[in-house]
């Protein structure tokens, strides 16, 4: 661990316990400068998932506040090291992030379920080839809703 870092987390941990024993805007300044310092350790976490499909400015923003939920969840009488409580909860605001905005097109959530009972249709034992109605092929693996049955289909 270097230098800085060690000044960074006592300086970090002296800042959190002024910040829980105040109230205010005293408790907002101390909070701020907690993500004035810890800043650099947002970014790097944010610029490992770069060029993944979503602007890098965004990255960046989405990690930073993941570090201000971060700083202002963390309850220093539970523990000394914001860095183990603050690494995960940006991780996980960018990985959020990436769930709710990095799709262009989104799927109703029924979409995937049909389309497997769709394809994993049994074949009729006809001659022609022919695959069940709807109310026969009802999957095991989907919910009664994924497939409707026909009456519902007429009645739109």
């Amino acid at each position: 661990m270097a230098v800085g870092d060690s000044r960074r987390r006592v300086e970090t941990a002296r800042l959190l316990l002024r910040a829980r024993a105040t109230e205010g805007r005293v408790r907002e300044g101390y909070e701020n400068q907690v993500v004035r310092l810890n800043l650099p350790v947002a970014l790097e976490i944010a610029r490992r998932y770069r060029g993944r499909g979503i602007a890098d400015d965004d990255l960046d923003q989405v990690a930073s506040l993941g570090l201000v939920k971060a700083v202002r969840g963390f309850d220093p009488s539970l523990g000394e090291d914001f860095l183990g409580f603050a690494v995960p909860t940006v991780r996980g605001e960018v990985r959020r992030h990436f769930r709710d905005a990095g799709w262009a097109v989104r799927p109703p959530r029924l979409t995937p379920c049909v389309n497997l009972s769709i394809w994993r249709l049994p074949i009729c034992n006809c001659t022609r080839g022919c695959r069940p109605s709807p109310p026969q092929a009802k999957a095991p693996w989907c919910s009664a809703r994924a497939v409707p049955s026909t009456s519902a289909r007429r009645a739109r």
